[in-house]
């Protein structure tokens, strides 16, 4: 029938246009609005529209006044075609009309329309600002039930959803309303949102089987379910929607919802395939989901995939990842990877949240710690441990893991304070005590702490547990007090390690013993007892003959020298000599002395044979005095000046200048060449006016001046010596009124006396016997400031009588107590320069090498490294710190591999300091080579081996943290440097650790 009626309401209307277009007049006016309104109402807008058009444009004036409501709606429906059909320009005279137009009605079905205009072009605030203005009385019942839907729609776009609620939940109420499956899933919507499950769960089952929303509801029941607690209920839902339809928009997340009941249930089985399934199509899924697989993996023995998982949740602090961490520790541990379940371990036992796991990881921490070899860490988190856990049921395993570790351990500091802490100890740690005193010990003395060592020692005596101790331990107390110059004791002490148990370890040995038994009795002049000792030493004198024989040989030698047993000692020496040894210089200096003793001749043609045969040696200018001497002493001046001249031009031996400038001057004046010899004095009084022999030369120069009747010379050179003779009178009484207090044992009147003198008298004679002596008594009191200013003057006054002994006591306090390096450099090498004794040498070379590498200075301190690896007879620990010097050298010039050879050499020879150190720079030598395998390996060695110091294990730490992470290894990584920082007291070091642990999580976020 429509199809009929339609084409006959065409063709009137266009037979109605047409005939308005001829005459322009209405005929029907009313009957044509009402047909048009009617094609409006039957939605047929495009068919009213140009009605409504024709009808408002022929309207006449008198029309207008006779049929004005009629017009009104006639526009009003015009515009509203206009809307529906989306005319841009139907806008602007739709606002003007709604907004102008007096009859309240219209105005307000027009803000319908362009409320539904916006609503159809989704400007939803524009919508509902129109909607607003709208009395639904004025509306259609079916414009009544769009308006509501459609603001309720906005406000829901617009998320202000208390204001949509009502307005949907009104729709709802409208059966006949085709919006009402729309309002039920929204309405739902927002009360599943306000948590009010009933009213959502009403909503969400009248559209279930709707065939757009019934793709999307079965999620929000069945998570209502579960909410409401009705796990089973829901996880039955779940599954019957996931089995009755196809490809669901939110299966994924049924799926995770059903893994999770099930996951609750701990039937992990079933809940493994569904979170699987959730999380390879979550984007970015939350710590509770990847908790959640990765724990299903764990129960179902896939380790791997749990590790995989559990690594993602190292950073929270909260109950997750502390169970994830101690969960990752037990996954590594049975696919046995230990180190990486240590580490993990570390991260849960560094949490709170759940004490029971804290418990258990803190104790598989320490207990794998050791295992992997990380005798420190182990020792500290087993602590930690027993202090937190005292009861636990780990807690004996903990103490027997931790006597474990002692027995074996070099870590004697931690362990000993560890023993010594014991309220209680077991008969296991005092078994323990009497081996960690001696390994304690051990690195005192390789740290040149004697003091503290030689009481450890002592202790050992009293340990009536571990007597194979004792022995070594009487050794090194020897070895102490000879260092200390306590030779009797020394003596006792040797002894007593002679007369026990025989043992034997490096240099502790009666060879060793033996030979240092003869130097104590060498230095007491105990020549005939020392020589008994050196001749047990070596055993037949050859080319291949050690070192040691070879200095034990020669002091055998010097002993029958000193005992005038001359046939012995040439003998032995002419055997050095023919040996090639490397004191072959010495030997025929001996040799020449031996010969001096009949023939003056003999001994200065020896000591020429010498300058010839050894013409580097540093004995050259010793032997030139000599030879200077035995002219001399024949009163041929003439020919010993030439010798004298040679002295004072060498570069070296200042000791020996002051006195040579003093012969030279005697010969001088004995051959009456008086003015040459006032100038050598002159020279001797201005070089060195402190020197011992300065006094002497003022002497001679008064005798000369004194004959030839020059007295006013004498007294210009008097002052310009800085005396005169009224000021050296009272000068000598003052210094004597100190010097007898000295003597009287009064050393605070003492202080004051020589203080009075110093200040007194700033230039006076005895100035430097008053700033010694004073040192000496500021020294023995432990006043190192004060004693450390004096024996520096007197250093810096050199030569003098104490010149040697104020160099050695300034360098020494700047070391060991003040740590001014620079200073202790400064008078090290003094001493160096101004001694002629070996051993008083050999100490300044030792010290200055020290302190060179405590400043730094690898490059000069290199060329000292060599040339006291080239002295005879040196300690280990002089190689140690040659070895480490030229390591240091090497690895500045970025030549690794020869600087891993000198630090290997520190290693073999030292367990000590300087292994720690010489182990964490092999360590960083491969890293620079980017050789990780053995950086690494290195860097373990370093945490392993380096005992009680915790610099080094800690920068080892920190190393194989960037070891780590440049294998891209970021898991090890972060956890080597999380321990750092959890474990270290050193600020320095726990910040380098905390910028890698902050830079490699800003990389991971």
């Amino acid at each position: 029938m429509i199809s009929r009626i339609l084409p006959l309401l065409v063709l009137h209307i266009m037979a109605l246009c047409v005939h308005a277009q001829q005459t322009r007049i209405y005929t029907d006016p009313l009957g044509t609005y009402h047909r048009a309104k009617e094609l409006y109402q039957k939605e047929q807008y495009s068919l009213a529209y140009p009605i409504f058009r024709e009808i408002s444009a022929g309207l006449r004036e008198p029309d207008q006044g006779n049929y004005r409501i009629a017009y009104e709606e006639v526009e009003y429906y015009s515009i509203a075609c206009a809307l529906r059909q989306n005319e841009a320009s139907a806008e602007s005279l739709a606002t003007a009309f709604a907004d102008l137009q007096s009859d309240q009605a219209l105005r307000q079905k027009m803000n319908f329309q362009l409320g539904e205009f916006y609503f159809r072009k989704q400007q939803y605030r524009d919508a509902v600002s129109r909607y607003e203005k709208v009395n639904t009385d004025n509306l259609s019942g079916r414009e009544a039930g769009d308006l509501r839907f459609h603001q309720g729609y906005g406000y829901f776009t617009l998320q202000q959803f208390e204001r949509a609620k009502p307005l949907l939940n009104a729709v709802r109420q409208m059966p006949e309303s085709g919006n009402r499956p729309d309002a039920d899933y929204y309405y739902g919507f927002i009360a599943f949102r306000d948590r009010e499950y009933n009213e959502a769960m009403n909503a969400f089952r009248s559209v279930e089987s709707h065939p757009e929303y019934g793709k999307v509801v079965p999620f929000y029941i069945a998570t209502i379910l579960f909410r409401q607690g009705k796990r089973d209920e829901a996880l039955a839902y779940a599954e019957n929607a996931l089995k009755k339809r196809g490809s669901g928009l939110y299966d994924a997340e049924l799926r995770r919802l059903t893994g999770l009941v099930y996951f609750e249930k701990r039937q992990f089985a079933k809940a493994l395939p569904n979170l699987e399934a959730y999380m390879s199509s979550a984007e970015d899924p939350g710590r509770e989901d990847i908790y959640r697989l990765s724990y299903s993996y764990y129960d179902a023995g896939q380790y791997g995939k749990a590790i995989e998982g559990f690594r993602r949740l190292t950073d929270g602090k909260d109950s997750l990842s502390q169970s994830a961490m101690y969960l990752l520790g037990d996954a590594f541990l049975k696919t046995g990877q230990k180190a990486n379940a240590r580490n993990a371990f570390s991260f849960s036992a560094g949490n709170s949240s759940n004490l029971q796991q804290r418990e258990v990881s803190l104790f598989h921490y320490g207990k794998l710690s050791y295992e992997l070899g990380y005798q420190d860490v182990a020792i500290n988190g087993l602590r930690d441990f027993l202090t937190a856990f005292p009861r636990s049921g780990y807690a004996n395993e903990a103490r027997e893991l931790m006597g474990s570790i002692l027995a074996g351990t070099n870590n004697y500091r931690e362990a000993l304070e560890l023993l010594e802490s014991l309220r209680d100890p077991s008969e296991n740690a005092r078994r323990l005590l009497p081996k960690v005193l001696y390994g304690r010990a051990m690195e005192l003395i390789n740290d040149d702490r004697l003091s503290q060592a030689d009481q450890l020692l002592e202790r050992i005596s009293r340990e009536p547990d571990q007597p194979s101790v004792i022995p070594p331990a009487h050794f090194w107390r020897g070895e102490i007090a000879y260092r200390q110059n306590r030779l009797d004791d020394a003596i006792g002490h040797y002894n007593r390690y002679l007369g026990g148990t025989a043992y034997q370890s490096g240099e502790v040995s009666p060879k060793h013993a033996r030979y240092n038994l003869g130097y104590c009795h060498l230095r007491k002049e105990n020549y005939k007892t020392a020589q008994g000792f050196f001749d047990q030493v070596y055993r037949t004198a050859g080319p291949d003959m050690p070192e040691l024989e070879q200095d034990a040989y020669l002091r055998s030698a010097d002993c029958s020298f000193m005992n005038r047993d001359f046939a012995r000692a040439r003998t032995m020496y002419n055997t050095a000599v023919s040996q090639s040894w490397p004191a072959g210089d010495y030997a025929t200096y001996q040799l020449a002395m031996i010969a001096g003793v009949t023939s003056p001749a003999d001994k200065i043609r020896t000591l020429q044979g010498l300058d010839r045969k050894f013409p580097s040696s540093e004995l050259i200018p010793f032997m030139q005095m000599e030879i200077a001497s035995t002219y001399m002493a024949d009163e041929k001046f003439s020919e010993a000046i030439p010798y004298l001249q040679r002295v004072l031009g060498s570069a070296g031996a200042t000791s020996l200048k002051p006195r040579a400038y003093l012969r030279l001057g005697i010969a001088q004046y004995n051959l009456d060449r008086n003015n040459e010899a006032l100038a050598t004095y002159k020279k001797l009084i201005a070089e060195y006016p402190n020197a011992p022999e300065t006094d002497e030369a003022l002497e001679s120069a008064r005798a000369i001046y004194m004959d030839e009747g020059r007295i006013g010379e004498y007294v210009d050179l008097l002052k310009r010596s800085g005396r005169t003779v009224s000021t050296v009178q009272q000068d000598s009484l003052a210094y004597a009124a100190a010097e007898s207090k000295y003597a009287s044992g009064d050393l605070n009147a003492s202080i004051a006396a020589f203080s009075g003198y110093i200040n007194q008298y700033p230039g006076g004679s005895r100035l430097i016997d008053a700033l010694y002596l004073r040192s000496e008594i500021y020294n023995k009191r432990k006043d190192f400031t004060n004693a450390y200013e004096g024996y520096a003057r007197v250093a810096d006054l050199s030569p003098n009588r104490y010149a040697e002994q104020a160099a050695r006591q300034a360098a020494r306090i700047s070391f060991f107590e003040r740590k001014d390096y620079a200073a202790a450099e400064k008078y090290f090498n003094r001493l160096k320069q101004l001694t002629g004794d070996r051993e008083l040498r050999l100490d300044a070379m030792r010290g200055l090498l020290r302190s060179q590498y405590q400043l730094r200075k690898y490059e000069e301190g290199s060329g000292n490294a060599g040339e006291l690896l080239n002295e005879k007879s040196i300690g280990t620990d002089d190689r140690v710190i040659a070895s480490m010097m030229m390591g240091k050298y090497h690895q500045g010039k970025a030549e690794f591999l020869e600087a891993i050879d000198h630090f290997r050499t520190a290693v073999s020879l030292s367990k000590a300091a300087f292994a720690a150190e010489a182990r964490y720079e092999i360590a960083s030598c491969y890293f620079m080579l980017d050789d990780l395998k053995n950086a690494e390996k290195a860097a373990f060695e370093a945490v392993n081996k380096s005992g009680s110091y915790d610099l080094w294990i800690t920068r080892s730490y920190i190393l194989l943290g960037d070891v780590f992470y440049r294998q891209k290894d970021f898991f090890n990584a972060k956890a080597t440097w999380q321990s750092v920082m959890d474990n270290t007291r050193t600020t320095e070091l726990r910040n380098e650790a905390k910028a890698r642990l902050d830079s490699l999580k800003a990389s991971d976020k």
